[in-house]
């Protein structure tokens, strides 16, 4: 029964190619494994967002996440947050830090156990680009977002005109990286071989 639920799910997958970029996120994958939450829309995952104190750290960040997260809901992305869960009780942390080396301005590192089901993530957000110059709010809410799809099991698109394109040149989510996510939480968490 495994082996066809397997089977089936490599299926589904195959047969989005060029609709979603989830071939392109298992074909990099190291452990070819789904991650994603499970069940978490009457359960919300607990989110807490540290406040910032970093050079050009600015409290309208903390709005822009909350965009950012409600631009996924509205996608219909079958995950909800909680982003008012204090410290001890948070599954997932947002930190601040001045700049990152290279080409990037946030990370997202998670955890999952052994079926692909996430448990927790940590989410680092700069305030300067590569570059050295600040970010505002929006850019904050673009990076943001572009963490969020991590966060909720995506990895990176092969395509400029995604969000989740790694060196993100698109301000929205695509109409690809809503199908991915989609797909994504249709489908059981887990390994794929």
């Amino acid at each position: 029964m495994v082996l066809l639920a397997r089977s089936e799910t490599r299926r589904r997958i195959r047969a989005s190619a060029g609709l979603t970029y989830l071939t392109d996120i298992v074909a990099e994958s190291q452990d070819s494994m789904l991650h994603r939450w499970d069940n978490r829309i009457q359960n919300p995952v607990r989110v807490y967002v540290a406040p910032g104190r970093v050079a050009n750290y600015r409290p309208g960040f903390v709005d822009a996440i909350h965009r950012a997260f409600g631009r996924w809901e509205d996608a219909g992305v079958p995950v909800r947050f909680n982003l008012d869960a204090d410290s001890a009780a948070a599954e997932v942390r947002f930190q601040w830090r001045i700049q990152f080396e290279g080409e990037r301005t946030g990370e997202t590192e998670l955890q999952w156990d052994q079926d692909g089901r996430l448990t927790s993530g940590l989410v680092t957000l700069a305030t300067f680009d590569p570059k050295g110059q600040p970010l505002g709010e929006d850019d904050v809410r673009v990076v943001a977002m572009h963490e969020i799809g991590h966060l909720i099991g995506l990895d990176h698109s092969p395509d400029s005109t995604d969000l989740m394109f790694a060196t993100t040149k698109v301000r929205d989510l695509s109409q690809r990286d809503i199908q991915t996510a989609m797909l994504l939480y249709q489908l059981a968490p887990g390994s794929l071989r």
